[in-house]
């Protein structure tokens, strides 16, 4: 059986590039940072996205957060405290 909340959400997440990986999820599930490789819009060879619920719990588009986070060079990997 298909759990369609995690259907949709992988649908929600899914972005068009090559690699999705590094996810991290926040203790209140209120947004999620992965790394992804490939995508057009991307500040080099890789960046981090961010998804976040809006106000009605759904979860939004990934975006990226710029060169305050990502830069030219290939980011992998992601530290949150």
């Amino acid at each position: 059986m298909v759990n369609m909340k995690l259907l949709n959400l992988y649908r929600t997440l899914s972005i068009p590039a090559d690699d999705e990986f590094n996810a991290f999820i926040d203790l209140n599930e209120k947004f999620i940072i992965f790394s992804v490789y490939g995508r057009k819009d991307d500040n080099g060879g890789g960046d981090l996205y961010v998804n976040r619920k809006n106000e009605n719990g759904e979860w939004m588009k990934a975006t990226n957060p710029g060169i305050t986070i990502n830069s030219k060079a290939l980011i992998i990997a992601l530290y949150y405290s």
